[in-house]
């Protein structure tokens, strides 16, 4: 593992187009807050992004106009990296009496 100063905002803007936008949905946009960077090896850190956007994508997959965010919030001392998108998701619950299939407006990932 080689740790190095990584701009994660550019990892970020280059892993939906590892699984192709046009599989998205008829219009796609992936919206990325710029000057992202930190301390990290730049491969595990592209492992890590990978999935949060591979979830976006399913969840986003029959939406007539998907929308994906990658941004980050600041608590104490963390900066904290979201992934958020407009999709479908199933959400189930104990104390509900089964599962309800949802569609938010933005639901961090």
């Amino acid at each position: 593992m080689t740790v190095s100063t990584v701009e994660l905002s550019a990892i970020a803007a280059s892993c939906p187009v590892s699984f192709g936008r046009g599989q998205l949905g008829a219009q796609w946009s992936l919206s990325t807050a710029p000057g992202i960077v930190g301390l990290a090896d730049p491969g595990v850190l592209r492992a890590v992004l990978d999935n949060p956007f591979a979830n976006a994508r399913k969840f986003t997959a029959n939406m007539s106009e998907a929308i994906v965010e990658f941004y980050t919030e600041t608590k104490g001392n963390e900066v904290i990296c979201h992934v958020r998108d407009n999709g479908t998701r199933i959400i189930c619950s104990s104390r509900s009496n089964g599962c309800t299939r949802r569609r938010s407006i933005l639901a961090t990932v």
